[in-house]
C-alpha cells in the first residue's frame, strides 16, 4: 500500500509517496520501509522513539508535535489516527460486517457467547472475540487479551471479512473504550426489573 493511501480519511500528506511495508506503534518493530505511530502509552511516549524510527528506516513517523526529524506527519491525535491507519490498511473490514459489543465487569463471556449462539442458530455466519477465545464461525483463535490492541483487532476482523461473517461479537474491556482502540457507536439498552 502507498502512504498517500493510508491517509485518505484522515489528512493531506506533504511528503514523498511511497511504498508501505507495515504500519506499527511498538518502536522495537521499526524497519525500514514501515510507519511509525508515536502514541503516549502509561509508561512509554512514542515520541521518544522518532528519530530512532527514522534512523532505522521508516518511511513516516506520524506524531503530535513537530520532533524535528524528517519524514514526520503531524496530527492532533495519533492514537485515533492509528486506527484509523489500521482499518485502511486492512481495507476497512469494520464496514463489512455488523458488531455487537458487550461490556460490564461481569458476565461479559456468558453474553458474548449466548447472542453468538442465538445469532448462528438464526443462520448469520458470527465472529466473536472474547477473553477465552476468538472464533471466526466455527473456527476457534486463540486470545490475547480481552480486546485485542488496534493492529492486532483490524487483522482479526479482516480475517472475519474474509471469512464472510455477517456479525462479530466481542467482549469490550474498558481499558480498551478508555484509549479509544475501537470506533464504536454506543448503544444503550435499559433494563427493565
Amino acid at each position: 500500500m502507498k502512504l498517500h493511501e493510508l491517509f485518505t480519511d484522515i489528512c493531506s500528506v506533504d511528503i514523498e509517496d511511497t511504498e508501505v511495508s507495515f504500519i506499527t506503534d511498538d518502536s522495537r518493530k521499526v524497519e525500514k520501509g514501515c510507519v511509525f505511530v508515536c502514541i503516549k502509552g502509561e509508561k512509554f511516549d512514542g515520541h521518544q522513539a522518532a528519530k530512532e524510527a527514522v534512523e532505522k528506516g521508516a518511511c513516516a513517523v506520524v506524531t503530535e508535535h513537530d520532533m524535528k526529524t524528517e519524514r514526520q506527519i503531524i496530527v492532533k491525535d495519533t492514537r485515533e489516527c492509528y486506527g484509523k491507519m489500521c482499518a485502511a490498511w486492512f481495507d476497512h473490514p469494520e464496514r463489512k460486517m455488523k458488531f455487537i459489543g458487550v461490556t460490564g465487569t461481569n458476565g461479559k463471556t456468558t453474553m458474548t457467547n449466548v447472542i453468538k449462539y442465538i445469532l448462528t442458530a438464526n443462520g448469520f455466519k458470527t465472529g466473536l472475540i472474547g477473553t477465552i477465545q476468538n472464533e471466526i464461525g466455527e473456527k476457534v483463535l486463540p486470545a490475547g487479551n480481552t480486546t485485542p490492541l488496534t493492529y492486532e483487532y483490524m487483522e482479526l476482523i479482516h480475517k472475519m471479512a474474509e471469512e464472510k461473517c455477517d456479525v462479530v461479537v466481542m467482549e469490550v474491556s474498558s481499558h480498551s473504550l478508555e484509549y479509544r482502540n475501537l470506533r464504536l457507536k454506543e448503544i444503550s439498552v435499559k433494563r427493565e426489573d
